[in-house]
C-alpha cells in the first residue's frame, strides 16, 4: 500500500491492481494502464498528482471528474468505475484501446472526407450526451478522444 503523495511507478501493486505500464502524464494526474488482480481485466487508473491532493480546488475538480465518470454510459465515452475502500485517491476507468485523435492526425493530416465525418459524427453523439447529461467537457481536444480500428471514438478525459 502506498501512502497519500508517495510516487508510484509501472510494477508496482495499488490495492488489488497492478501497474503495468505508464501511459500519460498531464498537469493533473498521472494514467497506468494496469490489472485488476480480481477479475484479470485491463483497467487504466488514473492517479492526481501530490499537489492535487493538497489543493481543495484541484482535487475536487478531480473528485467531480470521477463522480460524473461513474454517472455516464455511453459507448462514446469512457466509463469509470466505481472504487470504494480504496487505500488513496485513484479512479479506475475501462481500458480503452486504439490511437489518441491526435496520433491519427499527425500519421493522416488529411483525413478522407467519409473518414472525417465519421470521426467528427462520433465526437458530436458523445458531446449531446454529456450535455444532455448536464456536463460541460472543458477540455476538448484530440489528446482526449481516442479512435479504435474502426474509427469509433471515445472521450477519454
Amino acid at each position: 500500500m502506498f501512502a497519500p503523495n508517495q510516487t508510484i511507478h509501472a510494477g508496482d501493486q495499488l490495492d488489488h491492481y497492478h501497474l503495468e505500464e505508464l501511459v500519460a502524464t498531464s498537469g493533473m494526474s498521472t494514467v497506468f494502464r494496469a490489472i485488476d488482480t480480481r477479475t484479470g481485466s485491463q483497467v487504466a487508473i488514473k492517479i492526481p498528482h501530490p499537489e492535487v491532493e493538497c489543493d481543495p480546488a484541484l482535487y475536487e475538480r478531480f473528485q467531480r471528474e470521477a463522480d460524473i465518470g461513474t454517472r455516464l454510459h455511453h459507448p462514446a465515452v469512457m466509463k469509470v468505475f466505481p472504487n470504494p475502500g480504496r487505500s488513496q485517491v485513484y479512479m479506475v476507468m475501462e481500458w480503452v484501446p486504439g490511437r489518441l485523435l491526435r496520433q491519427v492526425i499527425q500519421q493522416q493530416p488529411k483525413l478522407p472526407i467519409d473518414r472525417a465525418v465519421k470521426l467528427t459524427v462520433g465526437i458530436c453523439r458523445a458531446l449531446e450526451y454529456i450535455h444532455a447529461n448536464g456536463v460541460v467537457h472543458r477540455d476538448m481536444k484530440p489528446e482526449n478522444i481516442m479512435v479504435d480500428d474502426k474509427d469509433n471514438i471515445r472521450l477519454i478525459d
